[in-house]
């Protein structure tokens, strides 16, 4: 799936940075009105420049975070929390080898 967002908030909490972000079930971009299941999906960004055909073009992709929670749904919005760049990239990497040494 893929739709575009912007950061609403951003915090830490026990060492990991948590992202959130709102959805927008407008009927017309056909977006679901649940999101259950998507847990461990990754957030991307996607750095984007003007091609030479004037089109955007991507030209670098990153995980940027790892969705696990999303809100009740408010005034045809859901907020999507994630752990962020700093919790994907550091804290989880030393929480794998804390737990499995020899990986």
């Amino acid at each position: 799936m893929f739709f575009v967002s912007c950061v609403s908030g951003v915090h830490d909490h026990d060492g990991y940075d948590l992202l959130s972000f709102e959805t927008d079930r407008d009927e017309k971009k056909n977006a679901p009105i649940d999101y259950r299941g998507w847990s461990g999906g990754a957030l991307w960004r996607v750095y984007i420049t003007q091609g030479r055909d004037g089109q955007p073009t991507a030209i670098e992709k990153r995980i940027f975070g790892v969705a696990f929670d999303q809100s009740e749904l408010v005034g045809g919005k859901r907020t999507i929390t994630c752990h962020g760049p700093k919790s994907v990239y550091l804290s989880l990497l030393d929480e794998i080898a804390r737990k499995w040494p020899s990986t």
